[in-house]
């Protein structure tokens, strides 16, 4: 290899880790906005909004720059300690009023409210009175073998 092909090499070699190094020391300087160490993302922004997950609340923020996160906001800049999103209550098979059967807890889970006793089964989470021999549970809850029409049922 002769010198000046060394030589090639060399500030091949130096440019490419310049870029690098550059690249890396300041986000700033790629024209991307910082991030801080939760990942939120700097926005220059006078209002920037969150809509938190399974409670039906809306953080805002009217200050610039502001950030927004998956669960909080952050108004003011990357190192302003974020605000959360209020937690999620997931319900219980009482406060949902289920006796039994499963059912969505209202925070992206679901509930397990178990099975009815002996002679039941359950129905809409209610344990109701299984029917047996050929009949069906009407909608006023008593077994038939032919349950009455849509006006008997609305009437309840």
């Amino acid at each position: 290899m002769t010198v000046s092909k060394v030589g090639s090499v060399l500030v091949a070699a130096l440019a490419a880790l310049w870029l690098v190094a550059c690249s890396t020391v300041d986000d700033r300087a790629s024209g991307a906005p910082p991030t801080d160490p939760t990942g939120q993302v700097e926005q220059d922004s006078t209002v920037c909004q969150l809509d938190c997950p399974f409670v039906g609340v809306t953080l805002t923020c009217t200050t610039s720059p502001c950030s927004v996160g998956t669960n909080s906001i952050t108004c003011g800049p990357v190192g302003t300690p974020p605000t959360p999103c209020p937690q999620c209550v997931p319900k219980t098979c009482a406060s949902a009023g289920a006796e039994c059967g499963t059912l969505h807890d209202g925070c992206g889970g679901t509930l397990d409210c178990g099975g009815c006793g002996t002679g039941q089964t359950c129905n809409a989470n209610t344990c109701v009175r299984a029917c047996t021999g050929g009949t069906h549970l009407c909608c006023d809850f008593t077994c038939r073998t032919t349950c009455p029409g849509p006006a008997f049922c609305n009437n309840l």
